[in-house]
């Protein structure tokens, strides 16, 4: 008796990433940051600020116990929140101008793809 679930599949392909190679994204990402400082700084500072308002809030009326669920939380949300930083970055990987850096707006395709996201945090 064998187990089919064992057995990879010829349509699934591994692709091997270089134990260096997050060296080069966080170089990508610090260009970006020079390249459009003000989107990346007022993201930097919008989740820094919302992370101090919601602590404070669990401090004053004493749940604390609740500090641990809300850094998970950020976690979980992180990706889905950075979603403007990432369209801001493919923009500039592709030299394309847009009208707000700030806009989350992407072709259909990709808002597509971001309900997908939620489907691994299940």
């Amino acid at each position: 008796m064998t187990n089919e679930s064992a057995i990879p599949s010829p349509d699934l392909a591994v692709r091997t990433v270089a134990l260096d190679a997050p060296w080069s994204w966080l170089a990508a990402g610090w260009r970006d940051l020079w390249r459009i400082p003000a989107v990346s700084l007022i993201y930097g500072a919008l989740f820094t600020g919302i992370a101090y308002v919601l602590t404070a809030c669990l401090l004053v009326f004493d749940l604390t116990v609740l500090l641990l669920p809300l850094a998970a939380g950020f976690m979980l949300l992180g990706p889905m929140l950075a979603v403007g930083l990432y369209e801001a970055s493919r923009r500039l990987e592709r030299r394309t101008r847009s009208r707000s850096a700030m806009s989350c707006s992407s072709r259909p395709a990709r808002r597509r793809s971001l309900p997908s996201l939620a489907f691994f945090w299940c």
